[in-house]
């Protein structure tokens, strides 16, 4: 993961929705595709850094974080 992301002082949320909300917390490797749907912690396509509160704001709007690509179905296929 370091050496995708760089040493961790340099990590930001890279979070793409809710832009108009401020960042807060640790930032943490958030799966995109879950473990438990078949996805992958060790696949760096799979990964995106997120703060505490917006991995919070994933987790509280499923459908939303679907529609931007923070959140994936096991059916889906990365075609």
């Amino acid at each position: 993961m370091i050496e995708r992301f760089g040493p961790p002082d340099t990590w930001h949320c890279s979070a793409p929705m809710f832009m108009d909300t401020r960042c807060y917390g640790q930032i943490h490797g958030h799966e995109i595709l879950k473990r438990s749907r078949g996805g992958s912690i060790t696949d760096m396509d799979n990964v995106v850094l997120l703060c505490d509160f917006h991995n919070g704001l994933v987790e509280d709007f499923p459908d939303h974080a679907h529609r931007e690509g923070l959140a994936r179905h096991s059916w889906e296929n990365d075609d």
